[in-house]
């Protein structure tokens, strides 16, 4: 079961969020994510085919901060936050194994709230 985080950013705003994996809800043992892969979309709705957004390590939008210690950082750069006209998504996160890609795990699940800028 994917864990439950939701997102919140400013319009406009760089943002950089920093996660670690733990192997329980205690966290205290940690979760090496040495050999993975990441990936994340955003969608207005679930069934949706679209995606609003998508972060990837391929395209910079989540690094592997240190796979040793479970932590990695997803980035939302100003350029993209500032075409985001949503107020609420939905949004999910992969770790995928690099030996062997259809291991894939949900890892975090929840909604990217945005809150909109006034002025322009």
């Amino acid at each position: 079961m994917a864990n439950s985080y939701n997102i919140e950013i400013d319009q406009g705003s760089y943002v950089e969020l920093t996660l670690t994996y733990y192997t329980d809800s205690t966290q205290t043992v940690v979760i090496p994510m040495n050999g993975y892969n990441f990936k994340m979309q955003i969608r207005k709705n679930k069934e949706d085919i679209s995606f609003l957004d998508e972060l990837t390590d391929s395209n910079s939008r989540i690094d592997v901060t240190n796979a040793a210690t479970g932590i990695i950082k997803l980035k939302f750069p100003t350029a993209d936050t500032l075409t985001y006209d949503f107020q609420k998504a939905y949004y999910d996160l992969y770790s995928i194994n690099t030996a062997t890609p259809t291991l894939q795990n949900r890892d975090f699940e929840g909604f990217v709230k945005v809150n909109r800028s006034v002025t322009r």
